[in-house]
């Protein structure tokens, strides 16, 4: 049995049942033995006195944190502890790149990359990624995008909700490809 709990009367051992029965934590009983009864104790010393009564904490549900009107909710972080993209495009989902231009055709090959999708890539890449850059569709919406190291692409745009069209997915994708390689990455 512990020091503390031979120093406590029967009367003050019931008190500190009610308390722990009532819903109290190691701190609030520790707080209330000194406020109330005048004995102070160490945090450990009041565990070991919570135990040696054969008395069990009620576990409390964890409630969220309310958000004030002005706060932003808290975005959901991924497993490699940075906020989860909007959107997520697995590579082997994606859809295959657009056809490149044959010879003859080259004239119209200028408007990929040019003027539509342009694709950059950070010299140094946010923590956490493999690869990591920004993206500029055809309609001047902008975004950020990386791909982690389980391959998943991110793509997370400045404005909340935008969705690029199909086409500018597709042309992001072959953009980012071409920029990957050419830096060595594929």
């Amino acid at each position: 049995m512990l020091l503390a709990s031979m120093q406590l009367s029967d009367e003050q051992k019931q008190q500190v049942a009610t308390w722990v029965s009532e819903g109290a934590s190691i701190s609030d009983v520790q707080r209330r033995l000194e406020e109330e009864m005048k004995i102070k104790l160490t945090y450990l010393d009041t565990r070991f006195l919570v135990d040696d009564l054969d008395l069990t904490l009620a576990e409390k549900p964890r409630q969220p944190e309310p958000q004030s009107q002005g706060q932003q909710p808290q975005q959901p972080q991924g497993e490699n502890g940075l906020p989860t993209p909007e959107r997520e495009m697995a590579p082997d989902h994606m859809p295959p790149p657009p056809p490149q231009p044959s010879a003859p055709d080259m004239a119209d090959a200028e408007v990929v990359g040019q003027g539509g999708v342009s694709v950059n890539i950070d010299s140094i890449n946010v923590p956490g990624t493999l690869i990591s850059g920004s993206v500029s569709f055809s309609d001047g919406e902008t975004a950020t995008w990386y791909i982690d190291q389980t391959g998943r692409v991110g793509l997370k745009p400045k404005t909340p909700g935008y969705q690029p069209s199909a086409q500018d997915i597709q042309e992001f994708q072959a953009e980012l490809q071409a920029a990957a390689q050419k830096k060595g990455y594929f």
